[in-house]
């Protein structure tokens, strides 16, 4: 196994990252929420709540939101890197 980067920041998304309507929209990075874990299934990932409850947070593409992006099943999770 070769290394390809180091983890350092897990998040999710909890809404929509675009406000407003065409042509107008803007980037908003409100719904980005910085966990401190994620459980990660083909369903989709969740996010531990930040504030230490044992509770977990739906992300946006998880199939179980009530607003998922994420209907048929193809795009549960994304990841990137930075650097």
């Amino acid at each position: 196994m070769r290394t390809i980067g180091t983890i350092t920041r897990l998040q999710i998304q909890r809404g929509s990252l675009k406000r407003g309507e065409k042509p107008t929209r803007v980037y908003d990075p409100t719904p980005l929420l910085s966990v401190p874990a994620l459980n990660v299934t083909p369903e989709g990932a969740l996010g531990a709540s930040p504030d230490g409850a044992d509770a977990w947070i739906v992300d946006v593409h998880h199939r179980a939101h009530p607003y998922t992006k994420n209907e048929d099943g193809r795009r549960p999770t994304a990841a990137s890197e930075s650097g």
